[in-house]
């Protein structure tokens, strides 16, 4: 499986940033409770209060204690998501005293904020997938939302099927909008889709639309996205650019 993100890039991001982290004591005992997790899921479910106190752990414990803390988590979302790839996406906005407003707010990501696409499938590009006829299935994961405080992202998946046709060109022979999630640091915000459409306007390109509803702290805001994306340069490139 070509796939990967890797959640705890955003503590390392407010790790460097000291002088703008929230004002929040040390936990003394913070490293002790990561350390004794058993699943990611048990990180995901801490307290989003206790989450920022490892970020101010992060910015004052020694290096070697950082590695030991950071590795632990990669461990565990290893462990939920086996084999995906580690991205480095930074915080699209600084934490300072969160609002729930912008708990529920996002961005949507596109050419000029560009977010972190990826694929999913079990085959592999080789020698073998540049015969002429041969079809390719995967799963393009394009991120459509990234939180502002870049607590979360939202993921839209769409199965495509691919042939090649000659030289580089591989058509759309299949697509199909699979589903839509939130990753992250949810806090009691939920997405719900409302709406998705998929088409290709030609044989090598495919357009796809998202929509839905951000709800959470008596807050529901609508958004959409869209994203134009070669087929061929997505799967080969495990996501690739838009």
């Amino acid at each position: 499986m070509k796939k990967n993100i890797l959640f705890f890039s955003f503590l390392t991001l407010f790790a460097c940033k000291k002088t703008e982290s929230p004002e929040i004591s040390p936990i003394p005992d913070i490293e002790s409770e990561i350390m004794g997790k058993r699943t990611y899921q048990e990180f995901e479910m801490m307290p989003v209060e206790k989450k920022f106190s490892i970020v101010n752990f992060l910015d004052t414990a020694s290096t070697e204690r950082i590695e030991r803390v950071q590795a632990k988590i990669a461990d565990l979302q290893a462990g939920s998501t086996p084999g995906r790839k580690q991205v480095n996406n930074k915080s699209l906005a600084l934490l300072g005293e969160p609002t729930p407003q912008e708990y529920v707010d996002v961005l949507p990501m596109n050419a000029t904020r560009p977010g972190v696409d990826y694929v999913e499938s079990n085959a592999y590009p080789d020698d073998s997938y540049y015969y002429t006829g041969n079809i390719i299935d995967f799963i393009y994961k394009w991120q459509a939302f990234e939180n502002i405080l870049g607590l979360y992202k939202i993921y839209s998946n769409e199965k495509f099927q691919i042939q090649k046709e000659s030289t580089d060109y591989y058509k759309i022979v299949t697509l199909q909008h699979q589903s839509s999630y939130i990753v992250g640091i949810t806090g009691g915000v939920e997405w719900t889709e409302t709406l998705s459409n998929n088409y290709t306007n030609n044989l090598y390109f495919a357009y796809l639309y998202i929509a839905g509803t951000i709800s959470g702290y008596g807050i529901t805001v609508e958004r959409s996205n869209t994203r134009y994306v070669n087929a061929r340069v997505a799967f080969f490139t495990s996501g690739g650019h838009y």
